[in-house]
C-alpha cells in the first residue's frame, strides 16, 4: 500500500505543479481558450488559484526531499489540494459544466488518499 500511496502522491505531485506553473505564466487569455471557466474570474484569481496548485504540490514533494521539514506538510498540502479541487467542481457546477467535473473529481479523491495514508503514518 505505501507504494501505492507514492504512485499516487507521484501523479498528483505532477498535475497540480504542471497546471499551477501554467496558470501562474501563460498570457490569461491563452489559458482561458484551453479553460472556459476562467473567463468567470479575474486575472489575479487565475494566477493565485495556480500558485495555490504550485504550493500544494511542492508541500507534497519537499518533506521527501528535505528532511527536516515535518511531515505534517503533506498532510496539509493534500488537504488544502482538496479543497481546491472541491471548488473546482463548484465551480464548474455553477457555471454549467457540469460534464467537466471528472477531472477535479479525481484529484479530489486522490489528493484525500494522500491525505488520509500521509495522516495514518503519523499517528
Amino acid at each position: 500500500m505505501k507504494k501505492l500511496t507514492w504512485i499516487i502522491q507521484g501523479i498528483i505531485i505532477f498535475a497540480f505543479l504542471g497546471a499551477g506553473t501554467m496558470k501562474m505564466t501563460q498570457p490569461i487569455e491563452q489559458i482561458a481558450e484551453q479553460m472556459n471557466w476562467v473567463n468567470y474570474f479575474q486575472p489575479w484569481m487565475i494566477r493565485a488559484i495556480g500558485f495555490a496548485q504550485a504550493l500544494g504540490a511542492m508541500g507534497l514533494i519537499l518533506p521527501m526531499v528535505i528532511k527536516p521539514i515535518p511531515s505534517q506538510l503533506t498532510v496539509y498540502a493534500g488537504a488544502g489540494l482538496s479543497l481546491l479541487m472541491l471548488g473546482a467542481i463548484g465551480t464548474h457546477i455553477v457555471i454549467g459544466e457540469a460534464t467537466q467535473i471528472l477531472p477535479p473529481t479525481i484529484l479530489f479523491l486522490l489528493s484525500g488518499f494522500v491525505t488520509w495514508k500521509r495522516k495514518a503514518e503519523l499517528l
